[in-house]
């Protein structure tokens, strides 16, 4: 008896791929980098204080229209991904120092009344429109921050006995206006016989 070989035909059906348009490619193409955004969105919330969104939403309630908050509190919740190093360490700067702010006591002096504290002055930047100097100072008891204005050039990181009219609370300082100073010797804060000066 004689036996013919026989070729079996694959049993398998062949699939045909399916040609994408132009368009389904796009919407590929986008979901791909969706997808690659979020995931490094994620890696650069980690690097983010754990405090910097609750903070951000917090503060944008109080001042809506400060663009930093605004700005910064949408690409945290939307598109982190946009968040640089150099961004994520002010932010970072930012919280820690307003947790700080928060946790001092403001001075229980109210709007209109006069206070005299004895500070250091720790920043003072110049004011052309106005022809002064804005300065920020701290309080050496109890570390809450002042702010004003004054045409005196008052030295940076040296001790002043200040007097001034309470204009307005803030978190964690008190802008004063129609401030006096009178420059301490000492860190201990021993006044000198140096006298005031007006702004």
């Amino acid at each position: 008896m004689i036996f013919k070989k026989i070729k079996l035909g694959s049993t398998k059906k062949k699939t045909k791929l399916k040609k994408l348009s132009k368009k389904e490619i796009a919407i590929k193409k986008e979901r791909e980098k969706q997808v690659q955004l979020e995931a490094i969105g994620e890696i650069k919330k980690k690097g983010l204080h754990a405090m910097v969104a609750p903070l951000l939403a917090g503060q944008h309630k109080q001042y809506p229209n400060n663009d930093f908050i605004k700005n910064s509190l949408n690409v945290v919740l939307n598109e982190p991904y946009r968040l640089t190093d150099k961004w994520i360490a002010s932010l970072n700067k930012w919280s820690q120092d307003l947790l700080v702010k928060l946790a001092l006591e403001a001075p229980e002096v109210e709007v209109g009344e006069k206070i005299e504290v004895k500070v250091i002055i720790e920043k003072r930047k110049e004011n052309k429109d106005w022809g002064n100097w804005r300065y920020t100072v701290i309080d050496t008891n109890t570390g809450w921050r002042y702010n004003y204005g004054s045409g005196i050039n008052y030295e940076i990181d040296s001790y002043y006995k200040i007097k001034g009219t309470v204009k307005k609370h803030y978190e964690g300082m008190t802008i004063l206006s129609r401030v006096r100073g009178e420059k301490l010797l000492f860190a201990n804060l021993t006044n000198s016989n140096t006298g005031g000066v007006n702004d």
